[in-house]
């Protein structure tokens, strides 16, 4: 099981400032960790599934690749 840290920034404004919040979020992805966009591609759809807006412009997914590499692995 890997944890990975998704930055989610909320653009309530675009002149004014962003409200940032940091979500943990815990799943198991496939073994070959080298693929770094699997990896990307599968954590947006997981949060997909957990946030719902009505104008899908408002939310901006960034990947952090600092946190990618001092990710914690846990083998079962």
């Amino acid at each position: 099981m890997i944890l990975i840290i998704i930055e989610i920034s909320h653009n309530y404004n675009k002149n004014l400032w962003k409200h940032k919040e940091f979500f943990i979020i815990n799943f198991i992805v496939f073994k070959n960790i080298s693929k770094i966009a699997t990896i990307y591609d599968y954590a947006i759809a997981k949060l997909r599934n957990y946030f719902f807006y009505k104008n899908a412009n408002m939310i901006f997914f960034r990947f952090n690749y600092l946190e990618l590499i001092k990710m914690k692995k846990y083998t079962d």
